[in-house]
């Protein structure tokens, strides 16, 4: 009896606050918006990779890129725009061949020297990023010899 004396207390006062939190918060909440791109990736954990086998654009709003080429065949990977791909985001190489695959960000940069191509030659070498709004990323992990260059 003593016990759930207490539990009944602790769970008044949890629904007083949350209660509370809601009417205040509330106007706030309603304020917050979404584009589709955000909705769809908060919903959908099975869109955030993408797995690339050939030249060709990067699917916006994916956090994984893989470079799986099977042939002797250069992937040249295209974003339109990184900022498309904000927070966390990864760049992996898979490809069972030696060639060079490239990933070029036609906006936003990869480096905070501006550079807006990686270049990723061996298997498992893997960039993770953290991409922010104006699509510029900052380099969290290097897992290999990823190289970084412009675009001329």
């Amino acid at each position: 009896m003593r016990v759930h004396k207490k539990v009944h207390a602790k769970v008044a006062k949890m629904v007083g606050n949350i209660a509370g939190l809601v009417a205040a918060d509330f106007t706030k909440l309603a304020a917050l918006t979404a584009s589709a791109i955000e909705v769809n990736n908060a919903a959908d954990v099975s869109a955030r990779t993408q797995a690339i086998t050939a030249s060709g654009a990067v699917t916006a709003g994916i956090q994984e890129l893989e470079l799986a080429n099977a042939t002797t065949a250069v992937i040249a990977a295209t974003i339109n725009d990184l900022s498309d791909h904000q927070g966390i985001f990864s760049i992996k190489y898979t490809s069972t061949q030696t060639t060079s695959e490239t990933v070029w960000a036609k906006a936003g940069t990869f480096t905070s020297t501006g550079a807006d191509v990686a270049t990723l030659d061996a298997l498992g070498e893997t960039v993770i990023f953290y991409v922010d709004s104006a699509g510029n990323a900052s380099l969290l992990a290097n897992l290999g010899t990823v190289s970084f260059s412009t675009a001329t």
